[in-house]
């Protein structure tokens, strides 16, 4: 598992409100909050996606825990809804640290602007990348196992090659 005598740092990926059967804001908030005060973690890395990346990001801040945001591009936000686009600056507002993973060379080597689908994963890889460098680390998936080809899925099959803890969420709901 992970040592408690050491800071953790926790990640987090996870389906999009139209992959959640059900989808509830406030009972995945809920279920956040659950999960940051079960762990208590040093600091936590979302990619401000919709759903599961904005609950967690949301509980860390309002549990008073550093928070970096990893957005996969400037303008992930743009075709968003009002609502989400103002939860969306809030958190930019809150955040303690903010990394734009295609402005990094290393997850995007030909320096493409805007949006492009790969980078939704450059932007995973940049989360189990970081949490791979730390001592303990843990990512929180929030993964339906039947969707076994999107994002979350990769995301977690890849923090499993770098020996990073899963922990997933899903069936808590």
């Amino acid at each position: 598992m992970y040592n408690t005598d050491t800071p953790l740092v926790l990640g987090c990926t996870g389906h999009r409100p139209q992959k959640t059967p059900n989808y509830n804001y406030k009972k995945l908030y809920d279920l956040a909050v659950l999960y940051l005060k079960q762990y208590w973690p040093q600091e936590v890395i979302s990619g401000a996606a919709l759903g599961w990346d904005t609950a967690i990001a949301e509980a860390a801040i309002d549990l008073d825990i550093s928070l970096e945001l990893a957005i996969p591009f400037i303008g992930q936000q743009d075709k968003w809804s009002l609502e989400d686009k103002k939860k969306y600056t809030y958190l930019l507002y809150k955040t303690n640290k903010l990394t734009v993973v295609d402005e990094l060379a290393k997850y995007n080597p030909k320096a493409v602007q805007g949006y492009a689908s790969w980078k939704l994963m450059q932007r995973n890889k940049y989360i189990v990348d970081t949490l791979s460098q730390q001592p303990n680390k843990l990512l929180l998936s929030f993964f339906d196992i039947e969707n076994k080809n999107g994002g979350t899925a990769q995301c977690v099959r890849y923090a499993e090659t770098k020996d990073v803890v899963v922990i997933n969420c899903w069936t808590s709901l």
